[in-house]
């Protein structure tokens, strides 16, 4: 005679996609071996279709959306974390300024005042306490060398007075408005390079600072853009690659226009008709990773506002940026940079502390000297062919000569001209122009001679010029950078305009500088990061030159590419004579040493010898034991990638040199330079190969829509002898 109380049915069905007309492309791209193939419906089924499978269970709908309308829980938001201390940030900054030696003159003391004034009025004190008190124990107690700065904060003196930045924002002319946006109340953002070896040092101090259950990392979730979702689409079913790259070639707006409007797109869905599909997973989630920087600190429990993924014996907050930014989590961006790491390693070596770097003057010519001979190799920022090339076209002659270079040196500031301009100025070809007469336009572009270069020259123009409130010029920056158009900044094109009126300024004028500001604002840079990382990038060319044999062990010891390695060795070979080993049985050690002012290579890069190996090695030498014949034998075959470091010269010999004397019509570097046709050699290694189409849409653009119907297609290859990489251009034309 049990009472017993029927628990009701709820309606329920696994699924796998969202609609039904999403079978094919589920079944194209899950996992083989997870993939449910079933006769039965795997779509969320509609509340008829439900019933056509369960009829006579309403009841069971109803119950399910019971369960729903309980579904409404809001997270929480956290509170500030609070700092127990009694120090205030003014007189932090006060001893800040007398450490560093800085005289708080009038000029400071009224920029101190009105950066911590913000901060207190938007109740950022205790995040700047939480950061200030990170970063003092990373450089005073574990000694640990810290980036300069990075992204805005370089334009805050009080970030500078407390330690957490080394750029001086007065001395370089920064906006403190770029750093913290007066219109918003969301916590600044304080990005920090370390050294990408210690970052797990500083993750493990603030866990055990404020509790391992109020820290945790910031998780990711990766999306499937256009051309990933047309990889992943092809490999699920088995399309060759090489029937892709004319695909991606001629990529344009979407997969949907270049399948309809490309020749090599009609052609992929004629072969492959299920490649439609592929535009429908574009921004799926494709997989969970870490956030490169983001480290969460709250008030409580992290589970009190978001879950936990602890596997792997790491801390993922299961949230992205945006939404740590919704929950009012504190958010540190603790950022990797293998230079620091580089640099840390060179300050050691040398035997010096890292305070030593922070406050060696930035003036050396003999420096710039040394980068105006294009001797870019293992310099932070400079190896790249579009800031080299850059270089060559005006000499770098100061400090702030290479946060310019770095901010023009980028595809789209090449692109619009601006670097053009600036290179012109710079040599004396064009005479110096400048917007305006107007004082505030030639105070707010001086530096770069006319031509802007970085955001915060715009946000001086509005406020200067155009007489706009910060409010104004923060939204603008904002606005300019994301592109929105000139109707949606109509409004602020009116208070410009009047602005520049006010200023004595014909309304001509006012809207032809307006519209130059629109179109600029999208590609220009930082100057507070180009600052901060033209700190690096001089650092390491100091040490490159003063320090050549100390800068070559750091920087191959932390080198992933055995080309730039192999570029360095020569470089430093040839114009810092250094000596150099590529290996030695008796002496090598793990990695790259310094030996009786030798520079040896190390056993790990020899093929075959691991980490594991290689520290049998060491301790069989040190006991005086026999090393294993398996890992000896590898020894004694010295086959390590440094054994030529001019491999087209040493291996070929004099083919490579003096090829007439072998029958050989002597050099060239271009296959178009070629006379007629027969046989050819080349020597050197292959880089990349691009394979091209004439008919692309960017091709077609630059010949006014012009189409060639006899050989599209062309193929571009990198070919790297012993100097540097040679293009060559193979057409159907040229062979057959």
């Amino acid at each position: 005679n049990l009472n017993i109380k029927l628990i009701p049915h709820i309606a329920t069905i696994d699924n796998f996609y969202t609609n039904e007309s999403d079978r094919p492309v589920y079944e194209s791209v899950a996992d083989e071996r997870q993939t449910e193939r079933r006769t039965t419906a795997q779509h969320v089924l509609t509340e008829d279709e439900w019933l056509l499978l369960f009829p006579n269970h309403e009841q069971a709908l109803n119950s399910l959306l019971s369960v729903s309308n309980e579904c409404n829980v809001e997270l929480p938001k956290a509170k500030m974390v609070k700092v127990q201390t009694n120090k205030r940030l003014m007189d932090l900054c006060i001893y800040g300024a007398r450490k560093r030696k800085l005289e708080l003159t009038k000029e400071y003391f009224k920029r101190l005042k009105k950066e911590l004034k913000l901060i207190e009025s938007k109740d950022y004190t205790d995040y700047f306490l939480v950061v200030y008190d990170m970063v003092r124990w990373s450089k005073l107690k574990a000694k640990i060398f810290l980036g300069a700065s990075r992204g805005s904060a370089g334009g805050s003196l009080v970030c500078f007075l407390l330690g957490i930045t080394e750029v001086d924002p007065l001395k370089y002319n920064l906006i403190f408005e770029r750093f913290i946006d007066i219109n918003r109340n969301d916590l600044p953002d304080i990005d920090l390079d370390f050294p990408d070896n210690k970052r797990e040092s500083v993750l493990k101090y603030m866990a055990d600072k404020y509790g391992k259950n109020h820290v945790a990392q910031i998780g990711n979730i990766s999306r499937l853009q256009p051309k990933s979702a047309l990889n992943k689409f092809a490999k699920s079913i088995c399309v060759p690659s090489d029937t892709l790259e004319l695909v991606k070639e001629e990529y344009s707006e979407s997969l949907d226009y270049t399948f309809k409007n490309t020749n090599s797109g009609k052609d992929l869905l004629k072969k492959y008709p299920n490649m439609k599909y592929a535009s429908d997973i574009i921004n799926h989630a494709d997989h969970a990773s870490i956030h490169a920087a983001g480290l969460l600190v709250s008030d409580k429990k992290i589970t009190d506002y978001c879950g936990i993924n602890s596997r792997d014996k790491k801390r993922i907050a299961m949230v992205d940026k945006k939404a740590a930014e919704y929950l009012n989590l504190l958010k540190i961006d603790v950022l990797g940079l293998r230079t620091l790491s580089i640099l840390s390693d060179i300050l050691k070596s040398i035997d010096q502390k890292n305070s030593w770097l922070y406050n060696l003057p930035l003036t050396d010519k003999k420096v710039f000297k040394m980068l105006n001979k294009d001797r870019m190799e293992g310099v932070f920022q400079m190896e790249g062919r579009a800031i080299r090339k850059l270089a060559k076209k005006f000499k770098i002659k100061n400090f702030e000569d290479l946060a310019i270079i770095s901010a023009l040196g980028r595809p789209a500031t090449l692109q619009s001209g601006s670097a053009l301009s600036f290179s012109k100025r710079k040599t004396g070809k064009s005479k110096v122009k400048y917007l305006s007469k107007h004082q505030s336009i030639k105070q707010a572009t001086k530096e770069t001679l006319g031509v802007i270069v970085y955001q915060e020259q715009v946000m001086e123009i509005c406020r200067n010029y155009g007489l706009m409130s910060w409010e104004d010029v923060s939204t603008v920056r904002k606005a300019f950078s994301k592109s929105k158009g000139k109707k949606a900044l109509e409004p602020f094109e009116k208070k410009f305009i009047k602005g520049a009126i006010k200023n004595k300024r014909s309304k001509k004028e006012a809207e032809s500088i307006w519209l130059i500001l629109l179109e600029m604002g999208s590609y220009l840079f930082n100057k507070s990061h180009a600052i901060a990382y033209a700190m690096i990038t001089y650092w390491s060319a100091y040490f490159k030159l003063y320090h050549p044999l100390d800068f070559a062990c750091a920087t191959l010891n932390h080198s992933k590419d055995k080309r730039s390695s192999i570029k360095l060795l020569r470089d430093l070979g040839k114009n810092a004579k250094i000596k150099i080993v590529a290996f030695d049985r008796d002496v090598s050690e793990k990695q790259w040493s310094i030996y009786d002012d030798l520079l040896v290579g190390g056993l790990m890069s020899l093929d075959g010898i691991a980490a594991a190996g290689a520290n049998k090695i060491i301790a069989c030498r040190k006991n005086q034991t026999t090393i294993p014949a398996g890992i000896k034998s590898k020894m004694y075959k010295n086959n390590t990638p440094f054994q030529y470091l001019y491999p087209a010269r040493d291996i070929y010999g004099d083919y490579y040199t003096n090829p007439e004397d072998h029958g050989i019509e002597g050099h060239t570097d271009k296959i178009k330079n070629i006379n007629g046709k027969g046989e050819y050699y080349f020597i050197g290694e292959l880089i990349k190969k691009d394979l091209k189409n004439v008919n692309s849409p960017e091709m077609l653009a630059k010949r006014d829509g012009k189409y060639i119907e006899e050989n599209p297609l062309y193929l571009n290859f990198y070919l790297e002898d012993d100097t540097e990489s040679i293009l060559c251009t193979i057409t159907r034309k040229d062979f057959e």
